[in-house]
């Protein structure tokens, strides 16, 4: 994803991930998170309260998004078993067309070859 001019912050939990937002004052244009973690959607519900624009993707390992309650989700990603050329760009697919950054998009879409 730094190839592709965006920034990821991971965090180990909801909780983590809230003091990291705070405490640095990040602004996140998209959230990727496991929807099964605890407080997954209240912590969602949080972020989109002052940051209505905010898109979430659902990063689901194993299983199908129909297993899921999946409500208010931009996207679903499922976590790939190895990291292949082909996971990647079906991540960077889906991060790119909700990317509201085009500079980022642009640098995607060159990764991706279009």
């Amino acid at each position: 994803m730094d190839a592709a001019g965006y920034s990821a912050i991971p965090a180990e939990n909801t909780r983590g991930a809230m003091e990291l937002i705070e405490e640095h004052k990040l602004l996140i244009d998209i959230l990727i998170i496991n929807p099964l973690i605890a407080d997954a959607l209240p912590f969602i519900s949080r972020l989109k309260r002052t940051r209505s624009e905010l898109k979430t993707v659902a990063c689901i390992a194993g299983g199908t998004a129909d297993q899921f309650p999946l409500p208010d989700f931009d996207a679903v990603i499922y976590k790939p078993d190895s990291l292949s050329k082909l996971a990647v760009t079906q991540w960077l697919s889906i991060i790119q067309s909700l990317s509201p950054n085009s500079e980022s998009r642009a640098k995607a879409a060159q990764l991706l070859g279009r």
